[in-house]
Parts: C-alpha cells; structure tokens; sequence
C-alpha cells in the first residue's frame, strides 16, 4: 500500500522544517544563551506537550497518563 500525497506532504514538511531548519535555530540559540541554560528548556518540552494536547486538541489528561 502506499502512502497519499498529502501524508508525503506533511513527511516532507516535518523533515525539513522540523528537524532540518530548526536545527540552526535550536543552536544558534544555545550559543546565544549558553548550551547549559538553554538546553534546560528541552527538559520541559514532554510537560508542555501534555498540556498543550489538553488545551489545543481537547485531549482529557488524568494522573494516570501523567505518572
């Protein structure tokens, strides 16, 4: 089975703005900001993603899928 043009679509969105143009961003960042403060943040980024998830898309989070 193959894939539709719209998910190579959205596969190529994510491969490159995602994870190749970001890439610049994210570093520039860190030397910018010092590597040990900024990449502080990534720590975050599996907590904001729950909650965005509740907020933006309706999810229902409970303490069961947080813990």
């Amino acid at each position: 089975m193959f894939a539709s043009p719209t998910a190579w679509l959205g596969f190529s969105y994510v491969s490159i703005f995602s994870q190749f143009l970001a890439f610049f961003a994210w570093y520039h960042g860190m030397s910018i900001g010092g590597v040990a403060r900024v990449s502080q943040i990534q720590l975050l980024q599996p907590f904001l993603t729950i909650i965005f998830s509740g907020l933006l898309l309706g999810e229902q989070i409970t303490h069961r899928e947080i813990s």
